[in-house]
């Protein structure tokens, strides 16, 4: 269930993915230049019904509440590094931001209803595993401007299975398998010494 102030929507997907970008295609995208690795958390609600009350001065033929359709997205757009072996590994995790980015740069999240707006605030749990499936805990605040109410920083909660659907590869100057495996070895290699991000 995903709860938005005093809205509730239930939830259609929910999934985790790491995302692996080698260092051409980090420099086209005016990232670091670095090859890089991230992971990105998408939730997406089923259609539901905004309601909102409407002022006086709003009211048409004696209506009193406004309905307006939306299917709300809570995702992380360029995703957060985390520093473990294996993805199983984010069992226990937690992850906290105070505003709409951390200390390293990375952005709480992004939460679309009306239109694509920042999380302004974060903390997200990996309570347990099942499998490749996370119990996540994702709880902050982010901004909708609808109305007085749900303006900016509602508070929104999402508490739900996650299911983990593996690791992509964005790369400029990798064509094949082999050549992604020899990479990305390197890159695991150099992550173990550097502790940047390590992962098997």
């Amino acid at each position: 269930m995903f709860k938005l102030g005093n809205l509730k929507f239930y939830v259609e997907s929910a999934t985790l993915s790491g995302s692996f970008m080698d260092s051409t295609m980090s420099k086209r995208m005016q990232s670091t230049g670095l090859s890089e690795f991230y992971w990105s958390i998408e939730i997406d609600m089923s259609e539901g019904d905004f309601v909102t009350e409407l002022d006086n001065e709003e009211l048409e033929d004696d209506e009193e509440i406004y309905y307006e359709s939306v299917s709300p997205c809570l995702y992380h757009n360029n995703g957060f590094r985390l520093d473990i072996k294996s993805w199983k590994d984010i069992e226990g995790l937690s992850l906290k931001w105070d505003s709409q980015y951390n200390a390293n740069g990375e952005e709480a999240g992004t939460l679309y209803v009306f239109e694509h707006e920042d999380v302004t605030s974060g903390t997200i749990k990996f309570l347990e595993r099942n499998g490749n499936k996370f119990l996540v805990r994702w709880t902050g605040t982010a901004n909708v401007y609808w109305d007085d109410e749900y303006g900016e920083d509602v508070p929104f909660s999402f508490e739900g299975e996650v299911e983990f659907n593996g690791i992509s590869a964005n790369c400029d100057d990798i064509s094949t398998l082999d050549e992604l495996k020899i990479i990305m070895e390197e890159f695991i290699r150099t992550c173990l010494k550097t502790k940047y991000l390590k992962l098997i």
